[in-house]
């Protein structure tokens, strides 16, 4: 689950604020996903959604900082090296 956070988020599909906002959408969904599980007893539930949640709030940490503004490389512009000054990006 991290990871295809983490390539969602960095393909811009998905923002961290959208994350921390959803979150309690993302713990219920948690909770329902490990009761089709067996066993459905309450305390085993609990603890197989425990590790589920941790692993979402970790993704949500690590990529904190992550702004896709930021992360793109910037444009370079070479002019020296063409006479009739095309822009070439690189």
């Amino acid at each position: 689950a991290p990871i295809i956070l983490t390539i969602l988020i960095r393909l811009n599909f998905v923002k961290v604020t959208t994350l921390i906002k959803k979150q309690r959408y993302a713990i219920v969904g948690i909770f329902v996903f490990v009761s089709l599980l067996p066993p459905t007893d309450a305390l085993s539930i609990t603890l197989m959604a425990l590790p589920l949640v941790a692993l979402y709030y970790v993704t949500i940490f690590i990529n904190r900082g992550y702004r896709p503004d930021i992360a793109k490389p910037p444009l370079v512009e070479i002019n020296q090296l063409s006479d009739n000054k095309e822009k070439i990006y690189v």
